[in-house]
């Protein structure tokens, strides 16, 4: 089974963190492919964001999450 995640919380959202990544680790577990869209609001400083995101589309990639 395939699954997209759209998440109007941004991956630096606590909330994200809390619930939504937890629930997507679950159903990877099962055996679900999970694709994953969120709205990510921007940053302080864009060297900054760029970094974040580059850390997270690796820690969502070993969790096996395409981002």
């Amino acid at each position: 089974m395939r699954l997209l995640f759209i998440s109007y919380n941004g991956t630096g959202d606590p909330l994200f963190h809390t619930q939504g990544l937890a629930y997507l680790k679950g159903l990877i577990r099962r055996g679900v492919t999970v694709h994953l869209l969120t709205y990510e609001r921007r940053g302080a400083s864009p060297q900054a964001a760029r970094e974040e995101r580059r850390r997270m589309r690796e820690e969502l990639a070993r969790l096996g999450m395409a981002w």
